[in-house]
């Protein structure tokens, strides 16, 4: 079984990834898309913080085609490690900042050396 074709919008992406700051007529041609649809597909990604677009103004009385450029991916979060304590916790289970256990007792500053 052949695998599906990809989606406009994944075809639009994929060509945008290769041609930053192309047009849109140039990203339908690369996606095998309608210019309409890339145009329309365009403004929706920009609404979705996906892509930006970058005006082409005007040069000698006649308009620039708009550019567009794929924006990088938000980095991963790196992943956790099931082994290790979570919530700032050190090495022993015990936050960095927590006191031990005979300094929160009032009175007494130091560990006893003859308790167990």
């Amino acid at each position: 079984m052949a695998p599906a074709a990809p989606s406009a919008t994944e075809a639009l992406l994929q060509a945008l990834g290769g041609r930053p700051g192309a047009s849109a007529a140039d990203l339908a041609a690369g996606a095998g898309i309608g210019r309409s649809t890339a145009n329309k597909l365009l403004v929706k990604l920009a609404a979705e913080g996906r892509v930006v677009r970058e005006a082409g103004g005007r040069r000698d009385d006649r308009r620039r085609p708009d550019r567009w450029t794929l924006l990088a991916p938000a980095p991963a979060q790196p992943a956790k490690d099931p082994n290790l304590p979570s919530h700032g916790a050190g090495p022993l289970g015990r936050r960095r900042h927590q006191r031990p256990s005979c300094l929160g007792q009032p009175g007494r500053s130091r560990p006893d050396p003859g308790q167990p």
